[in-house]
Order: C-alpha cells, then structure tokens, then sequence
C-alpha cells in the first residue's frame, strides 16, 4: 500500500473513532536489510526503501522463496487441473 492510500485510511478511521488515535504504525524491522522503522517512516513499508522491497521481489522471482518439499509431479498436477474443472462451470 502506498503512502498516500495509507495515510488517507489512517486518517479516515481517526474520524471515525477519535479515541483510537493512539493506534499509531507499529515499529517494525525492515525484512530485507534489518534496519528499524518507526511509525510513518518512509512510503515503502514494510521495507525501507524501493531498493530493499526490489530486493525481496527478486527473491520470489528467482525461487529463493520457496515451500520446502518434493515438487508435483507432472501427472499430480494434471490430477488436480481435472478436479478443478470439474468443481468449476466453463466460463465463456
């Protein structure tokens, strides 16, 4: 979510409910290089910059990310593209 977009829905449930103002952006760590975030740093959250949020980004792209286990076998994969069909009408 971008910064604007949040500081917006910050604000809209700070009119909603006043007392809740206290309910501030929680400090948090960057995923990527650690460094720490404090409530309304910065427009990349959880990251701390474009840079550290690309960083993770190529990490899913490039399979660093991944569930540990055996891969599907061609044929599993086929069996469950089948059940899916058959659950789901053809759409057109």
């Amino acid at each position: 979510m971008n910064a604007t977009i949040h500081s917006a829905t910050m604000e809209a449930a700070r009119e909603r409910n006043p007392e809740r103002d206290h309910r501030e952006e929680p400090t948090v760590r960057c995923p990527t290089c650690k460094q720490t975030l404090e409530p309304g740093q910065g427009g990349f959250r959880p990251f701390c910059s474009e840079r550290c949020k690309l960083i993770d980004l190529g990490k899913w792209l490039d399979g660093s990310y991944a569930i540990p286990g055996e891969p599907a076998s061609d044929e599993e994969l086929a069996a469950d593209l089948q059940t899916r069909e058959d659950r789901e009408p053809r759409r057109r």
